[in-house]
């Protein structure tokens, strides 16, 4: 009877022969040794990205079945939770997928994909400041965006005046105002970044 191996591994096989009253029993062994199997991991190449850009899903795939651990070169420039990457600031880093095999699969080779972020760099004739205002500006850390009302559910970026992204925040507002508090962040130069749809908005704001 034939049978599929279930494992790699080594497993011995006996051959038996009874015997009568003519011939002795004999019996024969050998050994059969089950190899493990190559695995190989089909990695997507990744597009260019922005600072400011909202986290990404990638598509790594062992040829195994196997689960895919995907590492980031940077973790300053980009983290990795899973198969989702999540831009922190601008800067080139190498996102490499591995797989370390099991008892039944060798390690596969690990495969490299290279991701640029460029930063996002707003010009001060590209801020607008027409239906909206921020205030006080400097501030202290709390700010308040005035006639945000069409920018209501939408996402607001707090970006460093080096292009890191610093936090992101669902847009909420009290009496169509919206409330920023960057009391947390070091005292510099941030731009603001509102958006709802098609609708945007910027705002430069210096925080003492």
């Amino acid at each position: 009877m034939l049978r599929r191996p279930h494992k790699a591994g080594s497993v011995v096989i006996a051959a038996n022969a009874p015997g009568n009253d003519v011939y002795y029993a004999a019996t024969v062994q050998r050994t059969l040794t089950i190899n493990k199997e190559n695995q190989a991991i089909t990695f997507e190449m990744i597009q260019q990205k922005k600072s400011g850009d909202p986290p990404f899903s990638v598509s790594a795939i062992a040829s195994s079945g196997l689960s895919v651990q995907i590492l980031s070169s940077d973790e300053s420039v980009a983290s990795v939770n899973g198969m989702t990457i999540t831009i922190l600031k601008g800067g080139e880093i190498t996102l490499t997928a591995n797989q370390t095999g099991d008892e039944n699969y060798l390690p596969a080779s690990p495969v490299t994909r290279p991701l640029k972020i460029v930063n996002v760099i707003v010009m001060v004739n590209e801020i607008d400041t027409s239906s909206a205002s921020v205030y006080p500006n400097p501030g202290k850390g709390l700010f308040s965006i005035s006639e945000a009302s069409r920018f209501d559910g939408g996402t607001c970026s707090i970006i460093s005046s080096d292009g890191t992204l610093k936090d992101q925040l669902q847009v909420t507002l009290n009496q169509g105002t919206m409330d920023l508090n960057l009391t947390k962040l070091v005292a510099g130069l941030y731009l603001i970044r509102i958006e709802n749809g098609k609708q945007k908005g910027y705002f430069k704001v210096i925080k003492e």
